[in-house]
């Protein structure tokens, strides 16, 4: 989801793996799935004035939509592909522990609020209460680099037959 080139990535992904192996990738799903994430980013974007990720680049919903990530690992090569939406919600026992995660993973948010000087929060207690939770979802892809041959060669070249 971050790959400048995701058909580049997904080839290179196929090209790497063994014959006989699998792959699985996990992925934002929507943003309306993700409504912590996206909160983050229009926060960022009504206080900066820019969007966050800027247009044209990659970010954590550029491969959410399910049709789009199956042809993305179809046109690279995998067969017998998978999809399992997987829940994700986000959970922390209070704000200040919800906003030290986001300085971990939406660190080029961060930057860019550091960079106009927007200060951290204050501590204080999370309204409506000390937990802070919001649903989430991602989509997992699974597929195979190839069918299995019933015969493939050992280290040597010779034909060895498999199990």
């Amino acid at each position: 989801m971050f790959a400048l080139d995701p058909p580049l990535a997904a080839r290179e992904m196929h090209r790497v793996l063994r014959p006989t192996g699998r792959i699985a990738v996990v992925v934002w799903g929507a943003r309306v799935d993700n409504p912590w994430l996206g909160l983050l980013l229009d926060a960022t974007a009504d206080v900066t004035g820019h969007v966050v990720p800027p247009p044209g680049l990659p970010g954590p919903f550029a491969l959410s939509v399910a049709g789009e990530l199956r042809d993305l690992f179809t046109r690279a090569g995998f067969t017998d592909l998978t999809l399992e939406r997987v829940a994700a919600p986000l959970r922390a026992p209070s704000f200040d522990a919800w906003w030290n995660r986001n300085l971990t993973v939406a660190g080029p948010v961060v930057a860019v609020l550091e960079r106009r000087g927007v200060p951290r929060p204050r501590r204080g207690p999370h309204p409506g209460g000390a937990e802070a939770s919001s649903p989430g979802a991602a989509r997992q892809r699974s597929g195979a680099s190839r069918p299995a041959r019933t015969k493939c060669p050992d280290r040597r070249g010779h034909e060895v037959r498999k199990p």
